[in-house]
Formats: C-alpha cells, sequence, structure tokens
C-alpha cells in the first residue's frame, strides 16, 4: 500500500496530524475504548494475531461465498487444509472479528462432515474473538481439513458495500476488500497474521451480470449465472486475499497485464496507464524475474479510500490517480514494486513494516526514474523527504527507527513516513555506499533468497552482513547499521535531496507574489500535478483574494478535473477564505473517498471558522457512507473532538 509522495501537503501546510492515504484507519468502535494488545507467546510471535500458528499451520483455505448486496453480508464455508506443527497440541486458534459461526466441522472421507466442538472467547473491539477449535478428534494427524461455516457483517471492516450512486457508473453497486492490516479476519476466519503464508482458492456467486475479481488467477467466470471461481497457488499471507464485485470491463496492455475499470471510466484508465508492461519489464531488469504470472489494475469506484493496495496478479487502484498526464503513475509503480517487496517477501509482523514499504518506495524511485526520467524522480523524493521531516518532528522518539522500540496498539500506526520514507532513505544510503550495480545485484539476491517467505529485520540485517558489508569491507560501520535502523531520527550524514524543477516553481511565485512576475509570465501550463502542490503550498496564508481570483480564473482551479489539484486548491482555499472555491466542497467531498485528499479538506474545515466547521459535519453527514469504515474514524475526531475520551 502506497503512503503518496502527494501527502507532502502535510509539509506544504504545516499539518502533520492528516492521516497518510495507504494507512488504514482505526476500526470506529476502537476509537474510544483502551485496547489490550496481548505479548507474542509461546504459541504466536505476533502480537496482533490470537492464532497459535507455531502449533498449527494453516496451508490452504478454499471459500464458498454467496454475495448479497441486499444485507451487505457474506455467507458460506471456508475449508482449511492444516498442517500440525506440535504434536501433542490439541486446539486450533483462528483469528476473527465480528463473525457470525455456525458451525465448524472436520472433513471425513467423501463428502461426510463430522461436528467439533468450538467457542468464540473474548473479544476485543480491535483484534475480535478467538474463535478455539477442538481438533483432539482428528488424533495425530500431520494434515487435516475443517471447514467453518460463517457469516460476515454488514459493518465488516474490511469490506466497503458501494450503493449505486456511489459508483462511477452510478447504476450497480459494488463491493470490495481491504484487509491490510489486520482487517482479513473480518470476512474469513484465518490465521490473520503476515508471518503466515497460505494458498487460497474460491467459488463466488454474485448477482448475475456483475463481474467478480480476486488477487488469484480466475479459473471459470459465468456472468449468466453469477457464478465465479479463482485459485492463487502461490503462498501469501491473508491480507493479501481480496475480493471485488462490480459492473467492469477489461483492456489488455499485453499478454501479461491490463486494467479493469467500470465502464464510463476504461478508456481512460487504459490510456493513463498503458505504461505497465513497460514499468513490469523495468523491475525485472533491475530485481528478477516477476513471479506473479499476470499483473493487472482494478480502478475502483471514486469512494475508494487509498491510493492503491497491492494484492498480488490484481492492485486496487484509486480513479484520482487518472491525471491526464500520467504524472501520478507512481503509485501503479509502488503496487508493482510490492510485487518483489511485500508479496514476495513479506515482513513477518508489522513491528518490521519498513521492509514491505521502505523497499517498496526505493523500488518505486528506480522505476520512475527510468520510465520518467531523474527529474520526475527527484520531484517526488524531495516531497516525500519534507514529508518524513514533518513526521519526525512530531512522533515520538520510539516510533521514529525502523523498528519501532515499543509494541504499538494499532498495528495501522505503523504506516508513517518513517517506514516509507526513512526506509528508503536507508536503502538510498547502502546504494551510495556500494554502489548501483553492485547494491542491485545484492537487492535482486535478496529477493530470490527470501522468496515467498516472510522476514524479520534480523533477517534482512544477517543477509546484509554477509552478502555485501564482509564482501565490500570499510564502505559502512556497524555504528552507522545500527543509527539507521534502531535509533530515532535521521542520521547527520544525511544529505536531503534536491529538485531543480521545484526550485524553478519556487523562484516562479515568489516573484509573482511580490509583483514582480505577471500571471500569464508563470509557467504553470506545463506544470505537473507535483509542481502544483508545490506552488500552493508557498502561497501565504495572507494572500490577497484578488491573486487566489486570478490564479482560479487563469488555471480552472475549482473547476479542475486533477482530483489531487483540487484537493490542494480547496485546503488552500479554506485556510486563506478564499470563498469562491467553497462551491466546490461539497461536490468533492461527497464523490471522493481517498483519505489523503478529503482528510486534508476536513482538517482545513475544522480548523477554521464556526461556519466552516460546521459546515463540515453537515458535508460530512450526506458523505459519510460513502466512506469506508476505517477511514471514517479519523474525520470524525476531527469535526468531533469533544466525543473523544
Amino acid at each position: 500500500m502506497r503512503v503518496s509522495v502527494l501527502l507532502q501537503i502535510l509539509v506544504l501546510f504545516g499539518l502533520s496530524a492528516c492521516q497518510p492515504d495507504a494507512r488504514v484507519e482505526q476500526p470506529a468502535e476502537a476509537v474510544a475504548t483502551q485496547v489490550t494488545v496481548p505479548p507474542p507467546s509461546s504459541v504466536s510471535s505476533d502480537p496482533y494475531s490470537y492464532a497459535n500458528y507455531l502449533e498449527f499451520r494453516v496451508r490452504h483455505v478454499d471459500m464458498k461465498l454467496t454475495v448479497d448486496f441486499d444485507t451487505r453480508i457474506l455467507t458460506g464455508m471456508a475449508t482449511l487444509n492444516v498442517e500440525r506443527l506440535d504434536p501433542q497440541a490439541t486446539s486450533l486458534v483462528l483469528d476473527t472479528r465480528g463473525l457470525d459461526i455456525q458451525r465448524v466441522s472436520k472433513n471425513e472421507s467423501g463428502a461426510k462432515l463430522s461436528d467439533l466442538s468450538w467457542r468464540l472467547g473474548e473479544s476485543d473491539n480491535l483484534l475480535g474473538a478467538p474463535l478455539e477449535i477442538d481438533v483432539s478428534s482428528v488424533g495425530r494427524a500431520g494434515r487435516f481439513a475443517i471447514t467453518i461455516h460463517y457469516s460476515t457483517r454488514p459493518e465488516a471492516e474490511a469490506l466497503q458495500w458501494l450503493e449505486p450512486a456511489m459508483t462511477a457508473g452510478g447504476e450497480s453497486p459494488f463491493l470490495y476488500s481491504l484487509a491490510e492490516t489486520i482487517h482479513a479476519r473480518s470476512w474469513i476466519p484465518i490465521q490473520d497474521s503476515p508471518a503466515v503464508r497460505m494458498t487460497y482458492s474460491a467459488r463466488l456467486n454474485v448477482p448475475p451480470g456483475l463481474t467478480a475479481l480476486m488477487s488469484a488467477r480466475s479459473l471459470r467466470s459465468d456472468f449468466a449465472t453469477g457464478e465465479f471461481t479463482f485459485a492463487m497457488e502461490q503462498e501469501i499471507p491473508a491480507y493479501l486475499i481480496a475480493i471485488a464485485v462490480g459492473d467492469l470491463e477489461y483492456r489488455a496492455f499485453g499478454p501479461r497485464s491490463g486494467v479493469w475499470a467500470e465502464p464510463s471510466v476504461i478508456e481512460a484508465a487504459a490510456a493513463e496507464f498503458d505504461d505497465t508492461p513497460a514499468m513490469i519489464a523495468q523491475a525485472e531488469e533491475l530485481f528478477g524475474p516477476y513471479r506473479w504470472e499476470q499483473y493487472d489494475l482494478l480502478v475502483l469506484p471514486p469512494a475508494f479510500s487509498v491510493g492503491g493496495m497491492e494484492h498480488p496478479r490484481l492492485s486496487f487502484i484509486t480513479p484520482t490517480l487518472i491525471a491526464g498526464d500520467k504524472s501520478l503513475v507512481g503509485t501503479v509503480a509502488h503496487e508493482l514494486a510490492h510485487s518483489w517487496s511485500g508479496n514476495l517477501v513479506t515482513n513477518a509482523s508489522w513491528r518490521h513494516l519498513w521492509l514491505n514499504e521502505g523497499f517498496t518506495t526505493y523500488v518505486e524511485m528506480r522505476l520512475v526514474e527510468a520510465l520518467y526520467g531523474e527529474d520526475q524522480q527527484k520531484m517526488e523524493e524531495l516531497l516525500a523527504y519534507q514529508e518524513l521531516l514533518v513526521e519526525l518532528s512530531e512522533l515520538p522518539a520510539a516510533e521514529q527507527s525502523l523498528v519501532p522500540a515499543k509494541i504499538l496498539k494499532n498495528p495501522d500506526d505503523a504506516f508513517t513516513a518513517v517506514a516509507y520514507q526513512k526506509g528508503a532513505q536507508f536503502l538510498v544510503f547502502l546504494e551510495h555506499a556500494y554502489g548501483r550495480p553492485a547494491f542491485d545485484t545484492f537487492l535482486e539476491k535478496y529477493f530470490s533468497e527470501f522468496a515467498f517467505r516472510s522476514a524479520s529485520t534480523d533477517d534482512f540485517m544477517t543477509f546484509l552482513q554477509t552478502n555485501l558489508v564482509e564482501t565490500m569491507p570499510g564502505r559502512v560501520s556497524q555504528e552507522q547499521l545500527h543509527e539507521w535502523v534502531y535509533e530515532p531520527g535521521m542520521p547527520a550524514e544525511v544529505v536531503a535531496p534536491e529538485s531543480l524543477e521545484l526550485d524553478r516553481v519556487d523562484a516562479s511565485i515568489a516573484r509573482w507574489l511580490k509583483g514582480e512576475l505577471e500571471l500569464q509570465d508563470v509557467p504553470a501550463p506545463g506544470w505537473s500535478t507535483q509542481q502544483w502542490q508545490y506552488l500552493f503550498g508557498q502561497i501565504p496564508a495572507n494572500v490577497e483574494h484578488a491573486q487566489l481570483l486570478a490564479l482560479d480564473e487563469k488555471f480552472k482551479l475549482t473547476e479542475s478535473g486533477n482530483a489531487i489539484v483540487v484537493s490542494n486548491w480547496l485546503g488552500l482555499s479554506v485556510r486563506t477564505g478564499y470563498l469562491p472555491a467553497y462551491r466546490r466542497l461539497e461536490p468533492f467531498l461527497t464523490r471522493v473517498g481517498r483519505s489523503y485528499l478529503i482528510n486534508n479538506i476536513y482538517r482545513a474545515l475544522s480548523e477554521s471558522t464556526p461556519e466552516d466547521q460546521e459546515l463540515a459535519r453537515e458535508i460530512y453527514r450526506k458523505a459519510s457512507q460513502g466512506y469506508h469504515p476505517t477511514a471514517r474514524p479519523a474525520i470524525e475526531a476531527l469535526l468531533y473532538p469533544e466525543s473523544e475520551d
């Protein structure tokens, strides 16, 4: 999942509390309640999972589910193929949250099922409830299968059910899942830890005429009956199991990649993202073969709450990336990069998130540079670095190191610029120290060595020591490595990235604000999205409204079709009291669900006048049902601070 470099709005307007767009927020019911995170135990080393995966390991899950848009419920069964790791263990423990369990049985010969005893433990508002299953009757079998009959609830955190009005087409409903970090347990009874990898298969029954997709190979698609079957032959963690159902069309880019989108969006999406095959080829040249056969994109409806989500074979993408000039395709590069870092090699626990996101951000930088040039890459790197400095200034010291010094109450809180940008800058440091050719060879070997495995920071540091530090001595000291990974802040030796393109924007806008440059001489028509954002950030709060009006009229900012530009422009307009732009607030906030874009505006309104605060609450009452369940708490904390404990 990508925390976009576009989050530099935090820096430009000093809004460090705005939530990263790829960060899944705490479930609504968990906001006002203390969460008790259990310590790692002898049966699980993951503090966010009840599953006793050191005693039993789920190797495959087969799902048979019916999708009901009227009730907003998935109903069916999940059959788990389990390997016994401890011969003495007799109780299998799975993760669940809000699931209605009807029956648990073991699979006998043929189709015969025999009921097993089970119980749901005490429920925690974040972690859910452990499902404890007595498997003593299966004997000491090394492998066995159990079937769980269950249904989800309408409020399941991983699932967003969209009414037709919330889609681009406006005629058919839509369903999609977003399970990172620990939300898979809200739609599948599973071992919900990144330490556990499994294969999966599924048969979905959906309303006829709609298309069902999963992060897996499609085996059969019957649009007339609404039956679809899938298989994922490579082992993945539970958070990468994904589902989407809606009115969708496909455009192929080539033999192994293409894009899915609603019919009204498909042509624009195909044009915007048609560099995907070149991205795949470039990534393979740098870091080794793509191991997932197919790489498709799914453009979600506008309500999608994040920039992108890296499910294997099928990355979910926000439509707000369709800018018309490919200036935002860095997010696609980021999600593709996860095919190596995150999906192929997965962080063993969320405490080691930088192994997913720091590596992916670095690979993204390399892909953007190779495909779109160093100028584009440097703009994105500088904005991201500025974002990092802001977050470091506000995070407690214990959360400023790549491996947090304490266990976070909510694993979603690990999604900060530290994991993404500090992690990437550590790899930039290593690249400069050892040279790009040697570092590329090292990374390709790392991805190959740990392919389809979950790794910890200790695993990586040991591999680094053996395969780079000791083979090229004297380049990096042990003290430097320790400081980068385990100490707060940034090492003093870091050199901030620079961007000549953003320097030119800075010079132009400074002269215009002083009256030394006419607006028609500002070279804005050729600017990328990043340059526009940077421009907005240089405009002070006391700017004359006549200047904003001139800027708006010349470049049609309030009416822009670029969602990133609109979000930043509306945020600036609220902070400066530029009222002509207010007409776009409600249409934008009731249409777009991407957290980064809407949180920016809600925060500006919440910090403005009492009238603006009431306007924000009025709009939210209309828009909230279109936002993902995990996106609402951050907005509600802004608009209703008096309700916080």
